[in-house]
């Protein structure tokens, strides 16, 4: 049976080992020096050394690389912040990031390096568009909203002063804000105009016009204020005013009991609602709120009323369409009292392909969160006519093409960079790709961007002209990179 090995036998197998080792080098089995174990204990030491040493190395290059330019265009000084290009072998200073790509016609991103990499270039002067974005980063919202506010210092006041605020992105109204349902309105004034606001849209209404009024259950509204810059962003319907019928009052040329050119009548026997105009050749079928704004269109020394006829009294007659009533409300609104809210709002939001929608909000602060900061536009003029305030949630922009205000629209103009600053840089189609702008930019009413403070178009030529210093003394334009992709006339 096998027994365990001991300690002093393993022991003295290490002794035996080492005495053939000095055997076999020095020639000596008496080992009265051991200059062997020197040796070893020297390898170890510089074992530990080299792990150290390494170790040591791949740390710097993880936590402070030196990086390598490689084929990079696009550098930043690790040490400073600054950003460089490369171009024609040269290294010039860029404003920005946009203009960094513009002038490469590349999409990177910057390579950190350390600045004694970047002491190896020939240096070249400044190139840039001031004022272009720093950050090119987009909002990868699936909805594209956009709302154009006004904030009154006294709604009830026509004549308030007005401070206009531009909103990019998704809304907080939380329970400070409500939209006006579809048979909602509230009548605004601007100029001396009057105006009925809607659901989402705008139509100048005749106040002078007793029909109007009357009809529409307006004689005792207080017009709030509201700035043309609102006004331009919404989607606009006709104006409402009193139709003017042709030979009204003359005899009809049909027996209609009595009723003339201009009469409004209702075949007994149906719903109170379907109601007929009488014209020269045909009859116009109206709805109520439109019967009544005839009835009371009429002469103001007389009072009309609805004349009713029997089923057969129409069969022969020709019913026509001659009268545009379209910017007569359907039904009649319900009058929402504006004048005590300080905040109005038009806000149009889109989801890929599907149709916009509209709405108008009214309360009593802007539509965004309590942390939520509103940027100051500089050079503001307050005269109600652009953005005196902006918000874009911070750290991203929106990349835009704009249309319509209206639901419907298919227009498809301009593109435009939003930057989280709040101004908007417009975009040249061809120079989407240098900028970093891989996806199609998202809708955006042009009556609502076209508030916000413009920034200088982003283009290539621009990108390319030479500064004295960094803060944009332009100087002549440098020639371009021959291979970066893109003419000296990509900016056009």
């Amino acid at each position: 049976m096998a027994q365990r090995t001991t300690k002093t036998q393993v022991n003295g197998y290490r002794f035996l080992f080492r005495r053939l080792e000095h055997a076999l080098v020095r020639r000596d089995v008496r080992m009265i020096h051991d200059p062997m174990g020197g040796h070893i204990r020297s390898v170890m030491v510089g074992l530990v050394i080299t792990v150290l040493v390494v170790g040591a190395s791949v740390a710097l290059a993880v936590f402070r690389p030196q990086g390598s330019v490689g084929d990079s265009k696009i550098l930043l000084d690790r040490d400073s912040g600054a950003l460089y290009t490369i171009i024609n072998d040269t290294l010039h200073p860029a404003l920005n990031l946009a203009s960094a790509r513009l002038a490469t016609g590349s999409p990177e991103d910057p390579n950190a390096v350390k600045e004694s990499v970047l002491s190896g270039y020939k240096r070249g002067p400044a190139i840039g568009i001031p004022g272009a974005p720093s950050s090119l980063n987009i909002h990868k919202d699936a909805t594209s909203t956009w709302t154009a506010c006004d904030q009154a210092d006294e709604p009830a006041n026509p004549e308030s002063s007005l401070q206009v605020g531009v909103i990019g992105g998704p809304l907080d109204s939380g329970a400070h804000l409500s939209a006006l349902g579809p048979t909602q309105a509230l009548l605004a004034e601007n100029g001396g105009k009057k105006y009925l606001v809607t659901a989402g849209h705008v139509a100048e209404v005749d106040m002078y016009s007793f029909a109007i009024r009357q009809a529409l259950g307006l004689q005792n509204a207080n017009p709030r204020p509201i700035s043309a810059a609102v006004l331009n962003a919404m989607a606009t319907a006709p104006d409402i005013d009193a139709p003017q019928i042709p030979d009204r009052g003359k005899p009809a040329p049909w027996d209609l009991s009595g009723a003339r050119i201009g009469s409004v009548i209702q075949v007994d026997g149906t719903s109170e609602s379907t109601l007929y105009v009488v014209l020269d050749d045909g009859i116009q079928q109206i709805s109520e709120v439109a019967g009544d704004v005839i009835l009371n269109g009429g002469d103001k020394n007389t009072t009309e009323s609805v004349v009713k006829v029997a089923p057969g009294a129409i069969a022969d007659i020709r019913q026509v369409s001659d009268l545009d009533l379209s910017a007569i409300p359907a039904t009649r609104p319900t009058i929402v009292d504006g004048t005590s809210q300080h905040v109005l709002c038009f806000s149009w939001s889109k989801k890929g392909d599907d149709k916009a929608s509209v709405a108008t909000l009214i309360g009593d602060r802007y539509p965004l969160s309590s942390s939520a900061t509103m940027v100051n536009v500089v050079g503001a003029t307050g005269n109600g006519t652009a953005a005196d305030v902006t918000y874009i949630p911070g750290g991203a922009g929106y990349f835009v093409r704009a249309t319509g205000s209206e639901p419907d629209s298919t227009r498809a103009d301009g593109q435009f960079y939003v930057a989280d600053t709040g101004t908007r840089f417009g975009v040249p189609g061809e120079l989407t790709k240098p900028l970093g702008f891989t996806d199609a930019p998202k809708s955006a009413p042009y009556g609502v961007i076209s508030l916000l403070p413009a920034g200088p178009t982003l283009s290539r030529d621009a990108a390319l002209v030479a500064h004295t210093d960094l803060e944009g003394t332009a100087g002549e334009a440098i020639p371009g990179d021959q291979d970066s992709g893109a003419s000296a006339s990509d900016g056009n």
